[in-house]
């Protein structure tokens, strides 16, 4: 599944009023909305949007009951922000566990800083989207630090903060790649596939269908 992991160091600094924090917000809502039609689903985040900052003393769940913003905006933006970073059931949490991954930028004065949001970008290959707090997070690949069993390296991972960055090419190219459905055929003869179907009505139009699909080579029954 396509999705997004939310930056929560983009959060940070937050904006200078409440007018500032609402074209942040702005900016970020249009990039969600192009990020859906190339296929992104949801933005995966462990914050519920009442602790997310967007300014002093008004937040992304302010936002979305601000009168101030337009209604098709905020209803747009209604549950696309969706827990968890990382499955527990995924390996993915298994590589989390065993390893220290963790994000530092000097220039911007980031120290060496645990983000999950980044950590399961890396993991899952999937990018992260950012809020425009800074010009760091206009960078559209980032380096995160990953550790394990003594050992350094340095990975990138791909990032959107903007509806520009999908004219990116790198970007562009990486999203078209990850988009791209791949079938994979199965190696089970189709006299070899077992059909179980359970006892109700309309069982007999259901294996009459079932007897035609298993000679599509892309089908398995399970």
């Amino acid at each position: 599944m396509m999705r997004l992991f939310f930056n929560e160091l983009s959060t940070s600094p937050v904006a200078d009023s409440k007018h500032a924090a609402i074209d942040r917000m702005a900016i970020f809502a249009k990039t969600v909305s192009i990020a859906r039609q190339k296929g992104f689903r949801n933005i995966q985040c462990d914050y519920p949007v009442n602790t997310i900052q967007l300014a002093d003393k008004y937040s992304m769940y302010d936002w979305l009951n601000d009168p101030i913003v337009s209604r098709e905006c905020r209803d747009f933006m209604y549950g696309v922000i969706v827990p968890p970073y990382i499955e527990e059931d995924d390996i993915e949490f298994e590589r989390f566990v065993d390893a220290v991954i963790s994000y530092e930028n000097k220039e911007f004065n980031i120290p060496k800083t645990k983000c999950i949001g980044i950590a399961a970008s890396y993991l899952y290959d999937l990018p992260t989207i950012s809020l425009l707090s800074i010009p760091l997070w206009k960078q559209h690949r980032l380096s995160v630090i990953v550790e394990k069993e003594g050992s350094i390296s340095v990975e990138n991972i791909y990032n959107i903060s903007s509806y520009e960055s999908f004219d990116i090419p790198d970007l562009k190219d990486y999203i078209d790649n990850i988009s791209r459905i791949v079938l994979v055929e199965t190696t089970i003869n189709p006299e070899d596939k077992v059909i179980h179907l359970a006892d109700h009505h309309g069982k007999a139009e259901l294996r009459k269908l079932c007897e035609r699909l298993k000679y599509n080579p892309f089908v398995e029954f399970k």
